[in-house]
């Protein structure tokens, strides 16, 4: 019985080391006075080829409702660069930042694509609306780094979507697909509600293209919320950091949610 444990442990342990988390039981997570019930689970999105994302659905216990609002997170592409799930030896723990929107009431889908991301994000989106029965005004997008450009263009295939979060966003192109020139061709059509949170003491580069990005939405009909922090895109990796209180504020405000 012992040696039978013990590899049982091994196991979990080699599983969760070489994908960076492992499947994870019913928990119970309370959120001020309601509390909330999820699980983690691996699923797939057909999206003209299969792409695949964690999904942690999330109810209340003892309501009627059996649907939650979701969060859609586009991670820093430094996820895809660290091997073996180390990322979290370098302060950037995708569970947790899971956690905590899951302790906010909402489900949370995380496409898990390194080289299909725009398309995972997409596929994840339809997969909320058609087999979890929400609308666009049900999601709120959350993207970090290139994941908050794409967040930006996932508007001109969902316009209705209720809010996106773009935190210290990276240019992925200067000209074509997911450059500013390709969003100027409907950013003009939206008023989504928008938060920027910016990553002033970065690297000149970076620095430069958030300046060009704020300014270009500032003229946009979006609803932009704007917050610069004297503070590097690694900063953002920390959901214990107090950036993540802006980005629940927002989401209350523009959702009118108890959070």
């Amino acid at each position: 019985m012992k040696i039978r444990s013990f590899l049982l442990t091994r196991w979990i342990l080699c599983l969760y080391l070489c994908v960076g988390f492992v499947v994870v039981p019913s928990v119970s997570l309370d959120a001020k006075s309601n509390t909330y019930q999820s699980e983690y689970k691996r699923i797939h999105l057909s999206s003209g080829g299969n792409v695949s994302a964690i999904y942690s659905p999330v109810k209340q216990i003892g309501s009627k409702h059996s649907k939650s609002p979701v969060i859609i997170y586009m991670y820093d592409e430094f996820l895809d660069r660290v091997t073996g799930g180390r990322a979290k030896e370098f302060g950037y723990d995708l569970d947790a930042h899971i956690q905590q929107f899951n302790q906010w009431g909402f489900s949370v889908i995380v496409p898990m694509e390194k080289f299909r991301k725009f398309r995972a994000l997409k596929a994840a989106i339809r997969y909320a609306i058609h087999n979890e029965g929400l609308t666009q005004q049900d999601i709120h997008l959350i993207g970090l780094s290139e994941g908050a450009y794409m967040a930006l263009f996932a508007l001109e295939f969902f316009p209705d979507i209720k809010s996106v979060t773009v935190v210290a966003p990276q240019s992925i192109y200067s000209v074509g697909p997911f450059s500013l020139s390709q969003l100027n061709k409907f950013i003009h059509k939206q008023s989504t509600p928008v938060l920027f949170l910016s990553a002033k003491s970065d690297i000149f580069i970076r620095v430069k293209s958030e300046g060009i990005l704020v300014n270009f939405l500032k003229k946009s009909p979006i609803r932009l919320k704007y917050k610069p922090y004297p503070v590097k895109v690694k900063w953002y990796r920390n959901e214990q950091n107090v950036f993540m209180t802006d980005i629940q504020r927002f989401i209350k405000k523009v959702s009118k949610k108890k959070l």
